[in-house]
């Protein structure tokens, strides 16, 4: 008698942790198509990063997140978020910390770059 009440337990909690996840993706996909303005283009970068987070440890979730970060600084995230994830496992890291810190260094040569830009034009 306990058998099937605890099969039915465990597929109940399967079932809702199916549409826990597939909420969570569908807000993965917004956020991406607001960032874009274009929901096949934010289809088009969580279907990359779904296919990306395939081939490393870490959850799709925290891939998309690395991504928008990366995006969201300038950086170009399709390019540059398989690089970013593979060296993230390698140092033992969570790749949305290391996309956090590519971002912050991006601003930083940026603004390096045009402050120096900015000093050679003052002379004239």
């Amino acid at each position: 008698v306990l058998g099937p009440a605890m099969l039915a337990g465990g597929l109940f909690k399967l079932g809702k942790s199916a549409i826990s996840t597939a909420g969570e993706f569908e807000a993965l996909k917004t956020r991406l198509t607001a960032m874009t303005g274009s929901l096949k283009e934010g289809t088009r970068l969580f279907d990359n990063f779904n296919k990306i987070a395939a081939t490393t440890p870490f959850a799709v979730s925290n891939v998309v997140e690395a991504g928008a970060s990366l995006q969201a600084f300038g950086v170009n995230s399709e390019k540059m978020i398989k690089p970013v994830a593979d060296l993230a496992a390698f140092m033992g890291l969570d790749v949305v910390d290391a996309a956090g810190a590519m971002s912050r260094c991006r601003r930083h040569f940026e603004r390096k770059r045009n402050s120096s830009v900015n000093k050679r034009f003052a002379r004239y």
